[in-house]
């Protein structure tokens, strides 16, 4: 019998901070192993894999990272999968497979607070501990939330303490893209193995390259459409000051948000059909929602953005989708508030919101829009219902939080 840690992951690529929290959980003589699943195809990530790299890529740099450390193992039990990897599927298959074992699940305090949205997360947690890397400004959270899952859930919760580290594997594929030093980030190993093979090399749109996607998009959208993307455009700008968000990822995003808008109904439904999409019945009622779909693969085929964030909130900004990025929440809101946009009587509220939360400006406008389509008796996309329906619990949750945590 073994009692194993589980450290899982994209690893795109692995870092020295997903080294420090293994080294910091066996620190504690608790464990036999660290064991390290990089996923396959992870719940939570875009469609668009750009800026993922191959399985084997992926595999081999955590094989490299971890070669010194005989207390470190690899599983390839997700990345290998052709399915959609959610943990509780991989821990029952571990126990399936290893019965005697005891399997703990490492993870940040952050997502903590949402694990009772993962799939099956009743389940994951009788199966397994939990391990709680805490960072910096979760004290006080953590307490009462813990008793919580301890109290209505039985959860198997230990904390370990780990100094915050300001690596992300965003920041060092970011770097690398721009042909920057990644030392120190990454083991030596893996730095050497990047550059071997000319990982994370795409190319991205730059800041110079503003004024030449405004020239192509003016010449495919309406004059109408083309000032309203401009004015979007703006707001962005200005909503990205109020939350720190990069200002150049908000503008690019926004300005060609709409840049779909110009086919027609028939040539939208021709180009989903061609691009294998599942069409919603709400698209099939009223093909133009398939412009913020189609939207990031044009943004990508004819606007040579390849940002998997910009194309991700391209993806989403007329419906939706739960748990969105700050980027994505901000060119939702944004196409809303823009200054050309017919006001209401809430609009102005909202406007003033958005400057202080982006959740709760958003949670306004997905109310303002469900009832608008309710009145008037049309379809409402699901996805808009779905993502209604995911930040109110997320308030309610908030709102629980207030209510019995101490600060």
């Amino acid at each position: 019998m073994k009692n194993i840690a589980i450290l899982g992951g994209t690893f795109n690529p692995i870092h020295n901070a997903h080294l420090q929290m293994a080294k910091t959980v066996y620190a504690t003589q608790k464990y036999d192993e660290i064991l390290f699943i990089p996923t396959g195809i992870p719940p939570h990530k875009s469609r668009f894999s750009d800026s993922i790299a191959d399985n084997y890529h992926r595999l081999k740099m955590c094989e490299l990272a971890i070669t010194e450390f005989f207390e470190y193992k690899i599983s390839t039990i997700e990345i290998y999968s052709d399915q959609t990897n959610y943990t509780i599927d991989t821990i029952k298959e571990l126990k399936h497979k290893n019965p005697d074992n005891k399997y703990s699940l490492i993870i940040g305090a952050d997502s903590l607070m949402h694990i009772l949205r993962w799939k099956d997360a009743t389940q994951l947690i009788e199966l397994c501990q939990l391990i709680i890397i805490n960072r910096p400004g979760f004290d006080s959270i953590l307490e009462g939330y813990i008793e919580f899952l301890q109290k209505e859930y039985y959860a198997d919760i230990i904390i370990i303490p780990m100094e915050k580290t300001a690596i992300s594997s965003t920041q060092i594929r970011n770097l690398v893209s721009d042909a920057k030093s990644i030392e120190g980030l990454v083991p030596i190993k893996v730095e050497e193995y990047i550059e071997k093979h000319q990982l994370y090399k795409y190319k991205h749109t730059h800041k110079g390259d503003l004024t030449k996607l405004k020239e192509r998009l003016s010449k495919r959208l309406t004059e109408k459409r083309y000032a309203h993307s401009l004015a979007t455009m703006k707001a962005s700008s200005e909503l990205a000051k109020y939350h720190n968000i990069d200002i150049y990822k908000a503008e690019v995003a926004a300005l060609l948000h709409d840049c779909a808008k110009c086919y027609t109904d028939s040539k939208k439904l021709e180009m989903a059909k061609r691009y294998k999409m599942d069409i919603t019945p709400s698209e099939k009622e009223n093909p133009d929602l398939l412009h913020q779909r189609l939207g990031s693969i044009v943004a990508m085929r004819d606007y040579g953005v390849t940002d998997t964030e910009i194309l991700s909130a391209i993806e989403c900004h007329t419906t939706g989708k739960p748990d969105m990025n700050n980027l994505e929440k901000l060119i939702f809101i944004s196409d809303f508030i823009e200054p050309t946009r017919k006001s209401f009587y809430a609009m102005e509220n909202i406007r003033e919101l958005a400057k202080h939360s982006l959740d709760m400006a958003l949670v306004a406008i997905l109310e303002s829009t469900i009832q608008y389509l309710l009145d008037q008796k049309k379809e409402i996309d699901e996805r808009s219902l779905e993502t209604y329906r995911y930040y109110i619990e997320e308030k309610e949750e908030l709102k629980w939080l207030k209510n019995h945590l101490k600060y």
